[in-house]
């Protein structure tokens, strides 16, 4: 009697060993997946902030262009109005 309790108990110590292995693999795989996402959302951050900072390069680059012919124009203006 008492060798079919120890191998019940120990059946459903193995049992239980398995199904918290399984719920480790389930709990696993969560976490690869919300790193992937979160890798996946880092990256297309990191992707927009490149795309604005081109585009603010751009916006300098064209005011720091336009500046200067602002200013000729107006001195050549100025001129035309002196004489």
């Amino acid at each position: 009697m008492k060798f079919k309790t120890l191998i019940a108990w120990s059946s459903a110590l193995c049992l239980s060993g398995g199904l918290l292995q399984a719920q480790d693999a389930n709990s696993t795989e969560k976490l690869e997946q919300k790193l992937k996402a979160m890798q996946e959302h880092f990256e297309k951050l990191i992707q927009d902030q490149q795309r604005e900072i081109e585009a603010l390069k751009k916006q300098v680059a064209t005011t720091t262009i336009a500046a200067p012919a602002a200013a000729t124009t107006n001195a050549v203006m100025a001129e035309q109005l002196e004489e």
